[in-house]
């Protein structure tokens, strides 16, 4: 009985793997272009994986360049951190056509992060009580804050008057913080 279930169980895994393998030779397409992205990169360089691209941005505008009556087109991912000064936005204009499929895939063994923050860089002052500070200079109200991969609060201070009752406004652009 064993050996029937055994010989069941080997005749369903080659059907499954043929038909896995006929499937990828029917629709298998040749990888025509691969186009490198390092954080180390340089968005003058062509995209090879000697002289990759920078930014995500860069790979996608030369993408739109290529031919993809060729083949599929791999857009390869190196480890590091992508900083976005601008939502990336991907539309019809990006994506394949019959005959061409574009896919973005990380390189092996590598984790690449694509974040819309700002590093914040510098000294970091201890005030105590756990609190640290850092001067941050910018332009934008600051959403939120993470250090070492761990969401952090900013500090808060409630002021209290030591006399009578007044309602003072501040409206935007009227202080700095405001």
């Amino acid at each position: 009985m064993k050996k029937i279930i055994s010989a069941l169980i080997s005749v369903l895994l080659f059907l499954n793997i043929g038909s896995i393998l006929t499937f990828a030779e029917e629709n298998g397409k040749t990888e025509s272009y691969r186009i490198y992205v390092s954080a180390n990169g340089n968005d003058e360089g062509d995209g090879s994986v000697s002289n990759p691209f920078a930014t995500l941005k860069k790979a996608k505008e030369y993408v739109k360049t290529l031919d993809k009556s060729k083949g599929d087109i791999v857009i390869e991912i190196g480890d590091g951190t992508y900083y976005l000064d601008e939502t990336l936005t991907f539309d019809e204009t990006d994506s394949g056509t019959d005959n061409c499929t574009i896919r973005y895939v990380a390189s092996d063994n590598a984790n690449p992060v694509i974040s819309g923050g700002r590093k914040i860089e510098g000294s970091w002052n201890d005030e105590g009580n756990g609190i640290y500070s850092i001067s941050y200079n910018r332009d934008e109200k600051l959403r939120s804050l993470y250090v070492n991969g761990n969401r952090c609060f900013m500090t808060s201070n409630v002021a209290k008057a030591h006399g009578g009752v007044n309602k003072t406004v501040i409206n935007e652009g009227q202080a700095d913080w405001a």
